[in-house]
């Protein structure tokens, strides 16, 4: 974090966001979910972690995991697991990171193959990562047309298991001690508007985490910025081509059909991508802007940066 920040109190994302041991963690919103993700997962190297989807994501690096589990491993765990032969002593899993989900146009793993079987999906390199978003917000010069991007990009996705799947998974006494689910979609941008069905929350979860960030508030408000454009001013108010203000940014959490509107278990609002202390005061602008009605319905409120791991609690 830059100098000018250093008189916050900084902590692990855990330790701020109040995630903990047994929970069943969504994250929804945009603007650094996966990264946020990662960022909860490396604080409990202790127990393992399962992560996954219940929408699209891309794949994580192959070296920031364990194992890869398909619905044929996922199911092969949890039969193991859940109906262990008289005499078969089940093993804990070993802590640390595992990935579970399905992907498109390939084999399943094999019935009877172990959870660590299943290989894992290609990810896309940070070079493709930049030519998608380059593509996507219709840059000059882009290496590719946002269409080809979007082709490009479901090579890549990872879809999620069945809810049921990952419920049983990560069920008291399970295989894993917490599950980490991406439960919305952005595409890469920095904001964006909701349809009815989202984001996809479990009834099951116990903690659900919105994520947004706030270096847009004060720039010209652009479509190419907005996933679902249309969706984010009629909730918000604000109007492409004029300026984006952090009123407009607390609508889009506390709105009616905003990032919170499906929200399950204790609630959680984070600001992300705080990497000054600009960015820290935009932060807690919105903060102001948000009505203590909901305020009230939130259990903390934190800002900082998922990629350098740390955050600050602001309420």
């Amino acid at each position: 974090m830059a100098a000018s920040l250093s008189s916050e109190h900084w902590t692990d994302m855990a330790s701020a966001l109040g995630v903990r041991h047994g929970d069943r963690v969504c994250v929804v919103g945009s603007g650094g979910k996966s990264t946020l993700m990662s960022a909860l997962a490396v604080c409990f190297a202790d127990i393992p972690v399962l992560c996954g989807t219940t929408t699209k994501i891309f794949p994580p690096s192959p070296e920031t995991y364990l194992a890869f589990l398909d619905e044929n491993a996922s199911a092969n765990l949890l039969h193991a697991w859940e109906s262990p032969a008289d005499d078969t002593e089940i093993s804990p899993l070993r802590p640390g990171i595992y990935l579970a989900g399905t992907r498109q146009n390939h084999r399943q793993s094999e019935q009877g193959a172990g959870a660590e079987e299943s290989p894992k999906p290609k990810a896309p390199s940070a070079m493709e990562l930049k030519q998608f978003a380059s593509a996507l917000a219709e840059q000059p010069g882009s290496a590719l047309t946002a269409e080809e991007a979007e082709t490009a990009m479901s090579a890549f996705k990872l879809q999620g298991l069945a809810e049921d799947m990952y419920a049983r998974l990560s069920a008291p006494g399970g295989p894993f001690s917490l599950l980490l689910l991406e439960a919305d979609g952005s595409r890469m941008r920095p904001l964006k508007g909701w349809k009815n069905h989202e984001p996809v929350i479990p009834d099951w979860a116990t903690c659900s985490i919105g994520v947004i960030p706030v270096r847009q508030i004060g720039k010209v408000l652009k479509a190419k910025e907005v996933h679902r454009h249309e969706e984010f001013c009629a909730l918000t108010g604000a109007r492409m081509g004029k300026t984006l203000r952090a009123e407009h940014v607390a609508s889009a959490i506390s709105g009616p059909r905003g990032m919170f509107a499906k929200a399950k278990g204790r609630l959680v609002l984070f600001f992300s991508q705080v990497e000054d202390a600009a960015a820290l005061k935009q932060a807690r602008e919105v903060l102001q802007a948000l009505p203590e009605t909901f305020l009230q319905r939130l259990e903390r409120v934190a800002a900082g940066s998922a990629l350098r791991g740390r955050a600050t609690r602001l309420r």
